[in-house]
């Protein structure tokens, strides 16, 4: 069964890695599981 997560917690999450996938250039991404 899949967990619900909250949309503030998923919005902050993705925002984070946003960051961090920013900060190694171009061409860059990442899949996380949350």
């Amino acid at each position: 069964m899949t967990e619900k997560v909250p949309y503030e917690k998923l919005f902050k999450e993705a925002d984070s890695v946003l960051y961090e996938v920013k900060t190694r250039g171009k061409n860059s991404f990442e899949i996380r599981k949350i």
